[in-house]
């Protein structure tokens, strides 16, 4: 466990694990993959849906979160995981231009910080939206779908639809101090046009649901949106 810990969280090679344990290359190979077989098993029971019922126990700092957006559940997002693959795989992983190889995983977050949904091993170079809307219609996937009332918060890149809040796009952030507002971490979304923001890849998202799910979610939003200028909590 020892040297599984050390070789994926300081990126550490064989070579080096070799040195400080005093074990061959072979034993080290071996043992990395006995924990990791294990560790995947165990994943299934750790990564796992919580309740979708409120939780009173939320930190302090996502209080306010919760109580301005009632119906989330959590947070959905996919972030880009460096990766080393074969050169002949590598034009897939590199993400968007870059030079590097990523994975792209998508992941679910509740309001404890605890990880509830996670879609590993996509290529750098697949859309989020994609990659969610394969995980909603693969069976084996078994996707936290929330109840009819409730919802994922996302960014962008994703479709607006029941289920799914999505912010509202090209709409001007200036003058907004709020340290939830202050932070934009997701590599497809560009700020162009004094800080209107745009995705790049607005006409590569699929949309799902129907026109009645994405009404209603619309609806919602405006609500929230309409508190939150009337700083009504």
């Amino acid at each position: 466990m020892t040297m599984f810990l050390m070789m994926i969280g300081h990126n550490q090679r064989y070579v080096i694990i070799k040195r400080r344990f005093q074990h061959s290359k072979q034993t080290v190979h071996k043992l990395f993959y006995e924990v990791l077989d294990k560790m995947m098993l165990f994943a299934q029971d750790v990564i796992v849906p919580t309740s979708f019922n409120p939780n009173p126990n939320i930190p302090g700092h996502n209080r306010r979160l919760r109580r301005i957006f009632k119906g989330a559940v959590g947070a959905l997002d996919g972030t880009l995981i460096h990766v080393v693959v074969p050169a002949k795989k590598q034009d897939l992983y590199r993400s968007r231009g870059k030079g590097d190889c990523y994975q792209n995983v998508l992941a679910i977050c509740d309001f404890n910080m605890m990880f509830t949904f996670v879609v590993a091993g996509w290529e750098g170079v697949a859309h989020n939206s994609r990659i969610l809307s394969e995980a909603i219609t693969d069976p084996q996937a078994s996707f936290p779908f929330p109840p009819p009332d409730k919802y994922y918060l996302c960014d962008a890149a994703y479709a607006h639809t029941r289920g799914f809040m999505a912010p509202y796009r090209n709409v001007r952030r200036e003058g907004l101090s709020d340290e939830y507002f202050a932070r934009y971490d997701e590599p497809n979304v560009s700020f162009r046009n004094n800080n209107v923001v745009v995705d790049d890849d607005e006409d590569e998202i699929p949309t799902h649901g129907t026109a009645a799910d994405r009404e209603y979610m619309t609806q919602l939003r405006d609500e929230i949106a309409d508190q939150l200028m009337h700083n009504i909590d």
